[in-house]
């Protein structure tokens, strides 16, 4: 940066990660899914809060979940939600469905302000909730910037193994959060979603990484084929 300080935002990814692996791409089928959501969970625990922001970003395109932590109400607008993603600096602007209004009703309380966070991961009153947004975040204090990204990793953590636990509880075989991101995907596609209109909504960097996305994730025409070749 000009200021001489390192922040995140200034890091190339091939300096944090000298190899990356390619990811497991598996979303969850809709009986997955129902049993994720039916699953009895008590109310205001961390595995409550761990699927509901599961579903939140399910729901809203596949928010990524460092993201989804920094979320504040004056990130909803009207009926959208319009934030700035942390990895690319792209404003998201998307339609909040029904499902995802029902999500953020939880968290809804009589003191909340804009500037609040929605989920309860951050601090509204700590130094870090002063920077409001991803360009305010660019001129955090060194010190500031890194504590700031460690509690979220330590968050994300968190959250996944809440994820984990409930992946057990509900007999889910795969659960994490990025399966979110992976099950809009696949969903998107179900119902003949374009893979343009598939990219823009979920940030892709290209059209490439969104084809790889369809590529694993939709099995329609390998179904049709087996079951026409077992009259199934």
């Amino acid at each position: 940066a000009d200021d001489g300080i390192i922040h995140p935002y200034d890091i190339p990814r091939k300096l944090i990660s000298v190899r990356e692996k390619t990811p497991n791409i598996t979303g969850l089928q809709d009986d997955q899914l129902n049993k994720l959501i039916n699953l009895p969970i008590n109310e205001n625990t961390d595995k409550w809060d761990a699927r509901n922001i599961f579903l939140f970003a399910l729901y809203e395109g596949g928010i990524r979940i460092g993201d989804i932590i920094q979320l504040r109400w004056r990130n909803i607008v009207g009926d959208r939600l319009i934030y700035t993603m942390t990895k690319n600096g792209k404003q998201v602007n998307v339609l909040l469905v029904k499902d995802a209004k029902k999500i953020l009703k939880l968290y809804k309380t009589p003191d909340i302000r804009p500037n609040h966070y929605i989920f309860p991961y951050l601090n509204n009153d700590a130094d870090y909730a002063k920077f409001l947004d991803y360009e305010d975040r660019k001129t955090m204090p060194k010190e500031l910037s890194k504590k700031y990204f460690d509690i979220i990793n330590s968050k994300e953590a968190g959250i996944g193994r809440r994820l984990r636990e409930i992946r057990g509880l509900a007999g889910i075989p795969h659960l994490t959060f990025h399966t979110a991101r992976h099950t809009f995907a696949m969903r998107a596609k179900e119902a003949n979603v374009d893979n343009t209109t598939l990219k823009n909504i979920m940030q892709h960097s290209s059209l490439a990484t969104t084809e790889t996305y369809v590529r694993k994730l939709d099995c329609r025409s390998e179904d049709a084929a087996m079951k026409v070749m077992y009259l199934d």
